[in-house]
């Protein structure tokens, strides 16, 4: 039993109290959207609460770079690698290892 008062709408116009996940998910959807390309990143606070609606659910490490354009805003956040940190940077290594036989 939920101790909310949400509610879903289903297909078939049914009206039931939201689970938990279904809960989680929407909130990740309105999160998803305040992330969006184009925010403004102008302060230390400002970039920790992005990175904590864009990554803060995730149940592993990852490292990742956020491009901004000149005025700070969001170009694109991109994953480049998941796990711990030791294989993300050994990782990284090789990487530019690579690109530098290129």
């Amino acid at each position: 039993m939920s101790n909310h008062n949400l509610f879903i709408h289903r297909a078939d116009g049914s009206v039931e109290a939201a689970s938990n996940q279904e809960i989680l998910t929407a909130a990740r959807a309105v999160l998803a959207h305040r992330v969006r390309r184009g925010a403004l990143l102008q302060s230390p606070k400002k970039v920790g609460e992005y990175l904590t609606m864009r990554v803060g659910h995730l149940d592993y490490e990852c490292f990742g770079l956020i491009l901004v354009d000149q005025r700070h805003r969001v170009i694109d956040c991109v994953e480049l690698f998941r796990g711990t940190i030791d294989g993300a940077l050994y990782l990284a290594m090789r990487l530019s290892i690579a690109l530098n036989c290129l």
